[in-house]
């Protein structure tokens, strides 16, 4: 007899759990057409941990696909999260909903769900910063009045007409949206770009197309710039100082990002370790060339959290220092053809040679040449030294002292 006690206390509260009345409850209840949210269901007597729910929304009794859920998630068995979308031609009104899971099976909303009319017409206020000049790339806010740019982010896109026509000479990425009415995106300006005012136009499957007539400006040079690197030139395996000196900058307002480039990529050859702020117009780059850095001219890019600042051309690699101290032009000695992609010819006048020697870009020996005795000329032909497109130093040994010379190895 206490056995059969203690299985009905044990199976009533299972056979209530399972045919208690269940409710569910929506918080917030209403949105306005055309408007996605993230609500809250509380439910009662609910199993939403035990399977998988979904949701659906009836208008005037029958089941619609204008209010819809997504991304459903349960926090615990009576607590889930959901994702609604209210299409743009929603009717406005009352809605019911139902939530069906396999454990609960249909469970009723407590209450309605209402559709409330849009607000206005979408439109474009401003976008900030609303100047750039020739060649230029920043970032930028563009704030809407009733616009839904967090809804339709997948789908904006950005354009800019020039006298009424749609033009590239300014052109912009959209890349995220704090809200409905801010959108972020990149612009960049053509460095060829003309004069003048540009209409803004902002398409999306939600908002339609929307124009801000003069919004942007392309100037002619009122907006900041990179004048020059300073120094502007530095040796392979060297550490130096280097000035960022702008114009109409504001460097200390915020923090830096800077890099070199070369062909149009970062690189790594020339790395930046720290800063130090001067003014709004100088900054202080403590700055390495690694050993086997590229030779030749880097293009330098600054973004201060607005705008992307570069200077092409603007910093120049040569060789380590040791080697730079010992090249001189020597009129004495030809070495030729140069550019090679094998064969060297020297050739000196009144001076027998002795030895020559090749030497990397990094100062390392790679290859020597001794005649059989010394002669005025020496032909040979450079090894499989792995330096296609290279410059190396010949160090050439002669009755009359030591002499370098210059060889572009193609």
């Amino acid at each position: 007899m206490k056995r059969i006690k203690l299985l009905l206390a044990l199976f009533i509260p299972f056979v209530n759990g399972i045919y208690a009345q269940k409710t569910a409850f929506i918080a917030p209840n209403s949105a306005r057409q055309a408007e996605s949210l993230v609500v809250s269901i509380t439910g009662t007597n609910t199993n939403f941990l035990v399977g998988s729910n979904t949701m659906q929304f009836y208008y005037q009794g029958s089941p619609t696909n204008k209010v819809v859920s997504n991304n459903n998630y349960s926090t615990s068995n009576t607590q889930m999260v959901a994702n609604l979308f209210v299409q743009a031609s929603a009717s406005i009104g009352a809605y019911t909903y139902k939530i069906t899971n396999s454990f609960d099976g249909i469970i009723n909303g407590s209450q309605n769900f209402y559709v409330m009319p849009d607000t206005g017409t979408a439109s474009l206020l401003s976008i900030d910063p609303s100047e750039g000049m020739q060649g230029e790339q920043l970032q930028v806010l563009i704030t809407g009045r009733n616009t839904h740019f967090s809804q339709a982010s997948q789908t904006s896109q950005i354009n800019f007409l020039y006298n009424g026509v749609l033009t590239t000479d300014v052109v912009a990425f959209p890349f995220g949206s704090n809200d409905d009415t801010h959108l972020q995106a990149f612009v960049m300006v053509n460095s060829n770009a003309n004069f003048g005012d540009y209409t803004l136009r902002v398409t999306n499957l939600v908002d339609g197309q929307m124009d801000l007539p003069n919004g942007f400006k392309v100037g002619s040079g009122n907006s900041p710039t990179i004048v020059k690197l300073d120094p502007n030139i530095g040796h392979q395996n060297e550490t130096l100082t280097v000035s960022v000196i702008g114009s109409r900058t504001q460097f200390s307002q915020a923090s830096p990002t800077a890099a070199f480039f070369i062909s149009g990529s970062p690189t790594t050859d020339i790395e930046i370790q720290g800063y130090q702020y001067i003014n709004d117009s100088n900054v202080r780059m403590q700055v390495y060339i690694s050993p086997g850095a590229q030779r030749g001219f880097y293009d330098f890019a600054y973004f201060d959290g607005v705008r992307v600042l570069q200077k092409t051309n603007s910093f120049e690699v040569t060789w380590p220092n040791a080697i730079e101290e010992k090249v001189k032009k020597v009129s004495s000695i030809k070495v030729y053809p140069n550019p090679t992609a094998s064969s060297v010819h020297i050739e000196s006048e009144n001076n027998a040679i002795e030895k020559v020697e090749v030497y990397d870009g990094l100062g390392r020996l790679v290859q020597t040449e001794l005649p059989e005795k010394p002669n005025e000329k020496v032909d040979f032909e450079l090894g499989d030294i792995n330096l296609p497109n290279q410059l190396v130093l010949l160090k050439i040994y002669t009755y009359k002292g030591i002499q370098f010379y210059k060889l572009f190895h193609q």
